[in-house]
């Protein structure tokens, strides 16, 4: 069906794209930013899902390509990294770690910390668990959350402070809360474009080819380094 409506020199194409709902808000800007000579009425749609559904939405042919977050490696699936990008720290505004740029874990050593459920990012979050293990402390107390709003409450009324992903803290941060990229590199969340293998539409060849080049130029800087401000940036590595 796809081959017929490329043949019409793409009248009424249609991309059915998915996304996890973690994804940096600017690669979704992307999305919708695409614009391509061949395909003057490219039409796309956007739903979310987690990366697990994602990848078997892929499989299944329901979706053409997906922004998952740090996806399980298929054959069937072709892969192209874009970012890594750091967890964020959010803490109320009035917190005594609100003053600094960004946070190491042994910030955190003596708070009460909020994180999503292991299963919603299983290796991060192990990361996160081995990582405190070897700077020798353990948190005072975890509570894990599903859906990033449930960190709000928690931080407001019981004094914690909350690991999310970039995107989830950038939602909760504003007037009474303030989000803080979190300076350690074995600790960032990796972004992909995925689409399946054996697809050989051109529309997605020229759309994957856009986006990519696109995301080069507005990831700024290039992958693996996030700035901060002035004091430095934060580089990220999943060694």
């Amino acid at each position: 069906m796809r081959s017929a409506i490329e043949t019409r020199g793409g009248a009424d194409s249609v991309l059915q794209i998915g996304k996890a709902p973690d994804v940096d808000p600017a690669l979704v800007d992307i999305l919708y930013s695409i614009r391509l000579p061949l395909f003057p009425t490219l039409d796309i749609t956007v739903q979310s899902e987690s990366s697990s559904d994602l990848a078997h939405d892929l499989l299944s042919t329901d979706l053409d390509l997906a922004l998952i977050t740090d996806p399980t490696r298929n054959a069937k699936l072709t892969m192209t990294k874009l970012s890594e990008t750091p967890l964020h720290v959010v803490i109320p505004r009035d917190h005594i770690l609100s003053s600094k740029v960004s946070l190491k874990l042994t910030d955190l050593r003596d708070e009460r910390w909020i994180v999503f459920q292991k299963r919603t990012h299983p290796v991060l979050y192990e990361r996160i668990m081995k990582r405190t293990q070897d700077q020798g402390f353990h948190p005072r107390g975890i509570d894990h959350i599903l859906y990033p709003d449930e960190a709000e409450h928690l931080l407001l009324a019981t004094r914690r402070v909350a690991l999310l992903t970039k995107a989830n803290a950038l939602k909760l941060a504003g007037e009474r809360l303030v989000a803080k990229p979190l300076d350690e590199e074995l600790l960032c969340l990796e972004e992909w474009l995925v689409a399946r293998a054996e697809d050989n539409s051109r529309l997605i060849s020229e759309f994957v080819r856009a986006f990519v080049t696109r995301s080069k130029t507005v990831l700024q800087p290039p992958q693996m380094s996030l700035p901060i401000g002035a004091g430095g940036s934060i580089r990220c590595s999943t060694s």
